[in-house]
């Protein structure tokens, strides 16, 4: 059986902060007009080699 470590200080106040971030960059996300974004195509550039995880993942992102 694992013992459970208790929630530190430090802890508390970093879960704290990286949930503040994650909201903020939401609301962020929000106040952008999606019509006017993005006015011309974005290029991706991938600097490693194909057929590779980053490349598959980068792949994946390009089709969204």
């Amino acid at each position: 059986m694992r013992a459970v470590l208790p929630i530190t200080r430090s802890c508390a106040e970093c879960a704290a902060f990286f949930t503040l971030c994650l909201s903020a960059g939401h609301v962020a996300g929000q106040v952008i007009d999606p019509s006017r974004f993005p006015s011309k195509p974005i290029r991706m550039i991938v600097p490693f080699p194909p057929s590779g995880s980053n490349d598959i993942i980068a792949r994946f992102l390009a089709r969204e």
